[in-house]
């Protein structure tokens, strides 16, 4: 019986270690599955990034220099190239890119129209929609809004000016 009794806890730890086996090779093959699923989604957003990089253009917005607006001018700006999937609307591009960083505090782009070489650009804000806080802004904020606009958007052959309004009319500082 001492024989059987051995031979018998022979047999469950051989079958716990081959279960063990089998357990560890089904999640190691898993694991392998999820690696190669990996790659290839990797390999496809590689693909997907380098399409949608020939979908892409290149344009320069002007941004507020920090440094000087400390030394000496609120309204100095210096150019900064940023890319934007392709358009023939580079205003309208540029205006979006710039009111959803540089410009963000003063409202939202509404839209661009240029008419005889003036660009109106129209922007709301949820808090003030008839443009009074826009039209309030100190000396230093509406140098930086109004040059910003006037630098980006002037640098573009059909466009001279740059007036700003916003739903309900022209706002003047």
């Amino acid at each position: 019986m001492v024989n059987f009794a051995a031979g018998k806890k022979q047999l469950i730890l051989i079958a716990m270690v081959t279960i063990a086996c089998i357990v560890a090779l089904v999640f190691l093959n898993n694991d392998n599955s999820d690696s190669q699923k990996d790659n290839d989604d990797s390999v496809e957003k590689g693909a997907e990034e380098t399409a949608s990089a020939d979908d892409l253009m290149e344009l320069t917005v002007y941004l507020q220099d920090k440094e000087e607006v400390i030394l000496n001018d609120c309204g100095i700006t210096y150019p900064e190239k940023i890319q934007v999937p392709k358009t023939t609307a580079v205003a309208d591009a540029s205006l979006k890119y710039l009111f959803a960083e540089e410009l963000s505090r003063y409202g939202r782009y509404e839209s661009v129209v240029i008419n005889d070489g003036i660009a109106q650009v129209t922007i709301s804000n949820d808090n003030d929609p008839e443009g009074y806080k826009i039209s309030g802004l100190s000396s230093c904020e509406a140098r930086h809004l109004t040059n910003v606009l006037k630098d980006t958007l002037t640098q573009y052959e059909s466009i001279e000016s740059v007036e700003l309004f916003s739903p309900s009319g022209k706002i003047k500082f």
